[in-house]
């Protein structure tokens, strides 16, 4: 639990006087040294003692309290600093410190210690983290290098027109773009590393790519994982093949899961044999009842005939279990099928 929240740091509107970094000849205050032993000294009796100044506390405890409040806020550490990493035990920021990217987009994260690069200069020791926004880089006939910034954003649309084939150069980091080339133009947009032959993203495509230090590769998934779904409501949803039953023989039946505007129906397709039908006619049941209507349903002769003239209907209202047929002739084979829901 936070003792604090510090809404207000300590003499935002008192009087301050800015201590500095380095240690002063004098004996000061500084942040190098403090308060010295000057300070120690007995006022009016040593003529080096010095008097702790209020504006100048105020002025330590307020750089305080305003960085805890900004941390409390939000804003974490501040973006790359040379300086800062030179003061650091070891020369650099820390494995694993995090620091925001100077156009506040995303982060970067240090994947070594004792590291000094700046991670938007010099490649090889911070990696893009939590990234957001898209680049949109225009194309001619020119190969690109992005940036380290401009390659940390992981979602890229190509635009512009082709007048010849172009090379987009990104990081060997391990990372993902999610690309979009929306070019026109006879040529080809190749996304690779320095090194490997990359990957070419066609014009009107969209492409996930996946990088690594061994270079660009198409990310089409792993056949042989499997992922499952629920059963799906709405139509962005993935369709679980489960969903997708079927019956296939005679009689048999297919179930096709469907949106009838924003409501979900399972589609129901029957098929059903019957021998022997006679003009008296036959009730021949579904394989399985309708839940809830009955949209179409016919029946035919279903042995060869050289007759024909000769032909099944049905002669009284299909329910929702078995659809009644006859025919025209003493005795004939009769296929029937129906669709609902």
């Amino acid at each position: 639990m936070v003792a604090k929240t510090f809404t207000t740091p300590f003499a935002l509107n008192g009087n301050k006087t800015p201590v500095p970094n380095p240690a002063d000849p004098g004996g000061a205050v500084s942040y190098d040294q403090g308060f010295g032993p000057d300070y120690e000294r007995q006022l009016g009796v040593d003529p080096l003692a010095k008097d702790i100044s209020r504006e100048n506390f105020n002025s330590v405890v307020n750089d305080i309290t305003t960085s805890l409040q900004e941390f409390q806020a939000g804003e974490g550490s501040p973006p790359f600093s040379a300086a800062l990493a030179a003061s650091r035990p070891g020369a650099g920021y820390a494995k694993n410190a995090v620091i925001p990217r100077s156009d506040n987009n995303g982060y970067w994260i240090s994947t070594t210690a004792a590291n000094a690069d700046n991670p938007e200069v010099t490649f090889g020791k911070w990696a893009p983290l939590n990234v957001q926004g898209v680049l949109t880089q225009a194309l001619t006939n020119v190969n690109v290098t992005l940036s380290l910034l401009n390659a940390g954003i992981p979602t890229i649309v190509f635009t512009g027109v082709l007048t010849g084939n172009v090379q987009v150069i990104v990081p060997a980091w391990v990372y993902s773009y999610y690309i979009t080339n929306n070019c026109t133009g006879a040529f080809t947009v190749t996304v690779k590393t320095a090194v490997g032959t990359g990957v070419v993203v066609a014009n009107g495509a969209k492409q996930i790519v996946r990088v690594d230090p061994a270079g660009v590769t198409a990310y089409s998934g792993n056949a042989a994982q499997v992922f499952s779904v629920a059963a799906a409501i709405a139509g962005e949803h993935a369709i679980n093949l489960n969903e997708f039953l079927v019956q296939l023989a005679n009689p048999g039946y297919i179930k096709i899961p469907v949106l009838s505007g924003a409501i979900k129906r399972t589609l129901i397709i029957q098929w059903v044999s019957q021998g022997a039908v006679t003009t008296a006619g036959a009730t021949i049941p579904f394989p399985i009842a309708f839940p809830g209507a009955v949209l179409a349903a016919w029946a035919n002769v279903s042995a060869a005939s050289t007759t024909l003239s000769i032909f099944a209907s049905p002669v009284a209202p299909v329910t929702l279990t078995n659809i009644t047929v006859t025919v025209n002739t003493a005795s004939a084979a009769v296929a029937a099928f129906a669709i609902g829901f």
